[in-house]
């Protein structure tokens, strides 16, 4: 993301929206090509999912909005917008998957992975929140 002009562009308009249209970043043009480039990954990855099954099962993805947010939070990407990278949200990603492979392997209900992913959801934005103060009053100190 920081290595290209556009990849900084949608950093500044993600995280300090009035910044980046002070400095001349056209926000409306990279909002509209962010959603379009997500619109067309989600397609691509359907059309995988379809070739993988041989049949399209529009029920398929139903409930994961909650992973992919978690994978993304436990990553180390704020809520509020501007902080995170793509390696953290495909480790994050990949701890969501190590639970829920270990849930099936030692026999456990189903239900409990949805409460061991809200827990563990909520610890990474509690966390989040008090190390972000916690740097905030480090550098007023300073």
């Amino acid at each position: 993301m920081s290595l290209t002009n556009f990849g900084n562009w949608i950093r500044a308009t993600g995280g300090q929206l009035d910044a980046a249209v002070n400095m001349g970043i056209p926000v409306n043009a990279t909002k509209m090509i962010c959603f379009m480039l997500c619109s067309v990954l989600a397609g691509f990855a359907g059309l995988i999912q379809v070739m993988r099954l041989g049949s399209p099962l529009p029920s398929l993805g139903e409930g994961l909005e909650l992973q992919a947010v978690a994978a993304a939070v436990i990553g180390g990407t704020s809520l509020t917008g501007g902080i995170g990278t793509v390696l953290g949200a495909i480790i994050g990603a990949t701890l969501i998957r190590v639970i829920d492979n270990g849930l099936v392997l030692t026999r456990v209900d189903a239900n409990w992975f949805k409460f061991a992913i809200g827990m563990l959801l909520i610890l990474a934005v509690v966390s989040n929140s008090w190390l972000r103060r916690t740097a905030r009053r480090i550098k007023l100190e300073v």
